[in-house]
């Protein structure tokens, strides 16, 4: 089983509010069953509308949102319980590469397309070399340290 979007810090950063469904990365791949199953629920609704008794569309719907405020306030790693750890792991990430490639001024030279994207990009914007530290961002993980290597800084995990 695929684990669920948006259970770890890494999701959470690269996808945001975006990944939910992981559907952006897949391309939509079930759209068109998702289509025929949002029809079939509209149709089975009309019908029980109109014969069935109304408290069985409330308990449905219900039923239904359950599992969703199970992700959203449990599983999810932006989740109530999981948010002080987030807000660590983030902050303690980000003063690391501060630390070690002070912006403005550190020279963006090679970026891995992954995690520490984010962080590099938005969070240190490219801007003229004034310190002339020359950083790497690589990496699929948050809350790996930065480390010298020879003139550069490598922040992110990685070769």
């Amino acid at each position: 089983m695929e684990p669920q979007s948006l259970e770890t810090p890494e999701s959470l950063v690269l996808d945001g509010a975006n990944g939910v469904t992981r559907a952006p990365h897949q391309h939509f791949p079930d759209a068109s069953l998702a289509l025929g199953l949002a029809l079939l629920a509209v149709a089975v609704g009309a019908v029980i509308a109109r014969r069935g008794p109304k408290w069985v569309i409330a308990a449905a719907l219900a039923l239904a949102a359950g599992p969703g405020l199970v992700q959203v306030l449990v599983v999810r790693a932006d989740a109530p319980v999981h948010r002080g750890e987030l807000s660590r792991l983030i902050s303690s990430t980000l003063e690391d590469v501060q630390r070690h490639a002070p912006w403005p001024g550190a020279t963006l030279v090679r970026e891995d397309d992954d995690v520490m994207f984010p962080i590099t990009r938005y969070a240190v914007p490219g801007r003229a070399p004034a310190s002339g530290v020359q950083l790497e961002s690589r990496g699929s993980q948050l809350g790996q340290p930065c480390r010298a290597e020879g003139d550069r800084q490598i922040c992110g995990a990685g070769p």
